[in-house]
């Protein structure tokens, strides 16, 4: 759903613009990148909830280290390769066409993808601006850990913790 949903919108925008899209086919809203990136956040967010309690429920402890190393190699080797190739693709375009300034702006930026903040500039600024959603990801993956470590030390009734916070 994310790579039509970007298709259609790069090859005609109207298609993600949501009061245009009523127009058209039931089959084009079904296609709508931003409810599969939603979903995608919860399942991510599950998955690594889950993982980080099984942990703390076999251990009774989580290991920093262990998360962010295993964290670390799943995501680091393909997205390095990736950033490496997006350089070369973008020094290519600027070469070819000098009068693109936009380029130039977005290769200088390159370096908030490898720190996973490329989220907190501009879109039309950020180097791969696809990549917004993995730095939101990245930043969870920071804080998740520490939340739950602070929730099991400190708060006795975890249940009803949990309750209060799904109401809310």
């Amino acid at each position: 759903m994310v790579l039509l949903g970007h298709l259609l919108h790069f090859y005609d925008p109207i298609f993600t613009k949501i009061e245009e899209t009523s127009r058209l086919s039931v089959f084009f809203d079904f296609f709508r990148a931003d409810l599969a990136v939603d979903a995608f956040f919860v399942i991510s967010g599950f998955l690594i909830g889950s993982i980080l309690f099984k942990e703390y429920k076999k251990n009774l402890s989580l290991s920093f280290k262990s998360f962010y190393l295993k964290r670390f190699f799943r995501l680091m080797p393909v997205y390095f390769v990736s950033v490496f190739l997006g350089i070369i693709f973008y020094s290519l375009i600027k070469n070819s066409n000098s009068d693109m300034p936009q380029i130039e702006l977005m290769l200088g930026n390159f370096w908030t993808n490898l720190l996973y903040v490329n989220n907190f500039i501009p879109v039309q600024e950020q180097f791969m601006g696809w990549c917004w959603s993995l730095a939101i990801e990245e930043q969870f993956y920071l804080l998740v850990p520490l939340f739950i470590v602070g929730l099991f030390k400190w708060i006795k009734q975890k249940l009803w913790f949990f309750v209060t916070l799904f109401f809310l």
